[in-house]
C-alpha cells in the first residue's frame, strides 16, 4: 500500500511540475516581448526599464489569457455546431414538391430550347458562309473565262501579225486564267466544309424533331 501511494505521490509531482512547466512558458513567452518594447519605451523616454519591462509584462499575460479563454471558447462552440448536418434542400436524394419538379422541368425545357435554338444558329451560319464561298467561286471562275477570252483574241492577233508583244500578252492572259481556276476552286472546296458543317446540324436538328 506504501508503494502505491508513492508511485501516486511520484506521478501527482510530475503532473504538477508539467504544468508548472507549461505555466511558466506561457507566462513568459505571453510577457517578453510586450515587457521588451514597454521596457524599451520606458528606458528611452524615463530612463528606466524594470518598470515598463513589469508593466509591458503584466499587459502581455493579462491579453494572453484573455486570448486563450477566448480561442477555448470559439473552440468549443465550434466541436458543439459540427454536428451531422442536413441535406441541401435541393439535394436530388430527396424528394422534391411539384412546383420543384415543375420548376425542373422547365429548366430542362429551357435548356433544350437553347440547344436547338444553337444547332438553327449554326446551320443557318454554315449556309451563309457556303453561300458566300460559292459567290466567290464563280467570281473567279467567270475571271478566268475572261482572262481566257484576252488570251484566244492576243493569240489570233499573234498569229495574224507575228507580233511577240501579243504573245506575251497571251501568255499572261493565261497565267491569270489559271490562277483565278485555281482561287475558285479552293473557294468551292470551302464552300463544300460550309455545306457539310451545315448538314451535320440539320441531322442533329431531325434528331430533335425539328426538321428544315
Amino acid at each position: 500500500m506504501e508503494i502505491i501511494l508513492k508511485i501516486i505521490g511520484l506521478f501527482v509531482a510530475f503532473v504538477l511540475v508539467v504544468i508548472a512547466f507549461k505555466i511558466a512558458l506561457f507566462l513568459i513567452g505571453a510577457s517578453l516581448i510586450p515587457g521588451l518594447i514597454v521596457g524599451g519605451l520606458s528606458y528611452w523616454i524615463f530612463d528606466a526599464f524594470c518598470p515598463g519591462f513589469m508593466v509591458g509584462g503584466a499587459i502581455g499575460i493579462v491579453f494572453g489569457i484573455i486570448g486563450q479563454f477566448s480561442s477555448n471558447n470559439a473552440s468549443s462552440s465550434n466541436s458543439n455546431g459540427s454536428g451531422c448536418s442536413y441535406p441541401h434542400p435541393r439535394n436530388e436524394s430527396y424528394p422534391t414538391s411539384r412546383e420543384g419538379r415543375s420548376n425542373r422541368n422547365s429548366d430542362n425545357n429551357s435548356d433544350k430550347q437553347n440547344y436547338i435554338e444553337g444547332l438553327k444558329w449554326n446551320y443557318n451560319n454554315e449556309i451563309d458562309h457556303s453561300n458566300e464561298c460559292k459567290s466567290k467561286a464563280q467570281y473567279n471562275y467567270d475571271q478566268a473565262d475572261t482572262e481566257e477570252r484576252y488570251a484566244e483574241n492576243y493569240e489570233r492577233q499573234y498569229n495574224e501579225y507575228q507580233d511577240e508583244d501579243y504573245k506575251t500578252q497571251a501568255d499572261r492572259c493565261y497565267s491569270n486564267a489559271d490562277y483565278y481556276r485555281r482561287e475558285g476552286d479552293q473557294w468551292r472546296s470551302e464552300a463544300e466544309r460550309h455545306y457539310n458543317q451545315a448538314q451535320g446540324y440539320k441531322r442533329d436538328l431531325e434528331a430533335e424533331g425539328i426538321y428544315l
